[in-house]
């Protein structure tokens, strides 16, 4: 499984804001000529439009103010609101100050009303019976007429022209272009150094260097003790659910007892495969996923890991010092011979030792009854069968045992061993790929910020869905938790997504609403994960402030020292409906889901649906940004996030299609996280 990419800079809400500028300084230069045009025009007309009509009374001339005004503000726009377009006539000093003067045609209903609704003391319109006396055939006849084409053409002008920028304005709006052009060349920058440093590492792989975690050559575990927590499976296809008995019965020092979980997956819905139970009959494998679920649901703390296949040294570091705290239980996925099958096949099994002295692995596997009780294999020999499943390892441990801090972190030496062919031009190759998707990211990240540069207009953000909706999740109930990215940032803490929306997450779940309160527990998490070291980037914190990014997995890490068991799952490319089914599920049953998606795809989907452009799709990209799932509307097939990036990031709508194409860049990473106690 690919890793998570964590110091990428679209996840930087603060560094890349994707609020929309309503108008950058630019315009107001050119409103300002615009201006100046409209009252030159506005003269020339009034000069034209000179008559012998001057001598027009007090009244005619008030009748004429307001009955314009009232005329135009009841006529409907083509291409705005008619009342926006009101105010700003009544606005204009323009559209008042010539009433007055220019002439106009007699209209003997109108002035009668006009004369009878306008107070001569105060010329505030007040109510009046005068109206009401003319005749309905005079009302008839003076709706036919119309008023003189040049003072048609000058409200037209007025309310075309728009109002003078603020010094203020002009001044707040040079500020953020400047800053958007600022971020602009950030971007680029960080950019290219992505791209050299993804140069060296592919570089160094092609040409036989790589980086190993040096495990210290003792022994880890106790086989001795934990060689008795064993029991064979009653059938393969719930050998997953014997293991799990057995990590069980290892944790509270009991008998292993099978038939209490076998009972629990009869009623318990799949994970796996949605719409059904988890065992559902002799002929269906009961999955790895829905067996640590179980667990949780016996109130256990659970890690899944898996690493790349040229990490098998920091896979097996990270076993060996799982083994050293006796609270855990290490689990892991292998594939080898089983009871009554030909050949071998993928199975869950207990690691309870490590001899690194001599070499050995020694493990309790449920699917060989006569010799799996304390089996040992040679290092060699679980390295290639632990390595069939990318060494997906887990760590089981009592939500009621304490955290323990992580194990120091292992030193390391650089190796080399002569590259084949295959490995130095394949290398090559892939260095080459890596430079054009690198590329790539940061010609969409150019234009996407030139676009923001140039400034787009404020979205018609949809409606949220209403209780009648068919709808996944509680929209009206998740929407407080959210807490803003920007804010972090401004303090110094780049890239805190995963973070933030982990902090969502465990408020939803512990109902904390109050902002300030949300945002302190944001806090937390962010000042645990600086001290913490990773559980998968080597040598490194959970969290750089400069560099910013928080692997998913260190996410359920936080999440589980605060009380919430998380769960870490990845899909196939090709498991769209499955990774979205089981986001529906997790949704009904009210747990906390984070997703990873590629932030770009998401914001220029935004930008097709509500502004009606066409930025760059960037379909190839990674998961980069990480984000809560609130809700999921079939009957508009939208989905609501609680995005830490943006301002209006609070409830954010987008259209599901959409997001599942953001969310296909990461391969669904998707975090589902409940209480402990449920």
């Amino acid at each position: 499984m690919a890793e998570f990419r964590d110091a990428v800079n679209r996840c930087e809400g603060g560094s890349k804001p994707r609020t929309p500028s309503p108008r950058i300084w630019l315009g107001a230069g050119a409103m300002t000529l615009g201006v100046g045009a409209a009252i030159l025009g506005g003269a020339a007309t009034a000069a034209a439009d000179t008559t012998a009509g001057h001598a027009s009374s007090s009244s005619n001339s008030a009748s004429s103010s307001a009955g314009s005004a009232s005329s135009s503000s009841a006529a409907p726009s083509a291409k705005g609101s008619s009342s926006t377009k009101a105010t700003s006539r009544r606005n204009h000093p323009s559209s008042t100050g010539s009433a007055a003067a220019r002439p106009r045609k007699a209209n003997p209903a109108r002035d009668i009303d006009a004369a009878a609704a306008v107070s001569p003391a105060t010329g505030q319109v007040r109510e009046s019976s005068a109206a009401t006396t003319v005749p309905a055939a005079v009302q008839s006849a003076t709706a036919s007429i119309t008023e003189p084409a040049p003072t048609a053409a000058r409200r037209a002008l007025a309310a075309a022209t728009p109002a003078l920028p603020t010094p203020n304005q002009i001044l707040r709006d040079l500020q953020q272009f400047v800053y958007n052009v600022q971020v602009t060349v950030t971007n680029q920058v960080n950019g290219i150094r992505e791209s050299l440093q993804v140069l060296g590492s592919d570089l160094a792989s092609s040409l036989g260097f790589s980086r190993e975690v040096i495990t210290l050559p003792l022994p880890f575990g106790n086989p001795t003790l934990n060689k008795q927590f064993f029991v064979p499976a009653q059938a393969y296809v719930t050998s997953s659910i014997t293991t799990i008995a057995m990590a069980y019965a290892q944790l509270t020092g009991t008998a292993p007892n099978f038939d209490e979980f076998f009972d629990l997956a009869k009623i318990t819905p799949s994970v796996a495969s949605p719409g059904k139970m988890m065992y559902v009959g002799p002929s269906n494998f009961v999955q790895f996923a829905d067996s640590f679920e179980l667990l949780q649901d016996k109130n256990v703390r659970v890690i899944i890991r898996s690493y790349s296949t040229d990490q098998w040294s920091l896979a097996f570091n990270a076993l060996a010092n799982g083994l050293q705290d006796p609270t855990k239980v290490m689990i892991a996925t292998i594939n080898g011979p089983i009871d009554g099958r030909d050949t071998p096949n993928g199975k869950t099994v207990i690691v309870i030792g490590i001899d690194n002295a001599d070499g050995t692995v020694t493990i309790n596997d449920p699917t060989r009854a006569d010799d799996g009780q304390a089996l040992t294999m040679t290092t060699d020999e679980f390295k290639a069968a632990w390595g069939a499943w990318s060494y997906q390892l887990v760590t089981a441990q009592l939500a009621s045992s304490p955290s323990t801090p992580p194990p120091p972190p292992s030193t390391t030496r650089v190796v080399w061993s002569l590259p084949t062919s295959q490995q130095f031009f394949g290398g090559l190759s892939q260095a080459l790929i890596n430079q054009l998707d690198v590329a790539q990211d940061n010609l969409a990240n150019l234009s996407f910020d030139l676009a923001r540069v140039l400034g787009v207009a404020r979205p018609d953000v949809p409606p949220p869905p209403t209780p009648a909706d068919n709808q996944y999740g509680n929209y009206a109930a998740n929407f407080p938790f959210w807490t803003s990215q920007p804010y972090f940032y401004e303090r110094g803490f780049k890239g805190t997504c995963t973070l933030m929306a982990s902090a969502a997450a465990i408020s939803q779940l512990k109902g904390i609403t109050a902002p300030e309160d949300i945002r302190a527990l944001a806090q937390q998490l962010v000042d645990r994960a600086i001290e913490s070291p990773s559980g998968v980037y080597y040598g490194k914190k959970m969290y750089n402030p400069t560099v910013g990014g928080v692997s998913f997995r260190d996410a359920v890490t936080l999440l589980n020292e605060n009380g919430v068991n998380a769960d870490y799952t990845k899909y196939l490319k090709g498991q769209d409906e499955v990774a979205k089914q089981a986001m529906f599920t997790a949704l009904q049953q009210g747990q906390a889901v984070i997703v990873a998606a590629n932030a770009d795809v998401m914001w220029n989907a935004y930008q097709r649906r509500y502004f009606n452009r066409s930025p760059a799709n960037v379909e190839a990209a990674t998961a980069d940004h990480a984000l809560l799932v609130i809700s999921v509307d079939l009957s508009r097939n939208m989905i609501y996030v609680n995005d830490s990036s943006v301002q209006n990031g609070q409830g954010f709508p987008m259209p599901l299609d959409d997001f599942m194409k953001a969310w296909k860049t990461g391969g669904y990473e998707m975090i589902t996280a409940e209480l402990q106690s449920t």
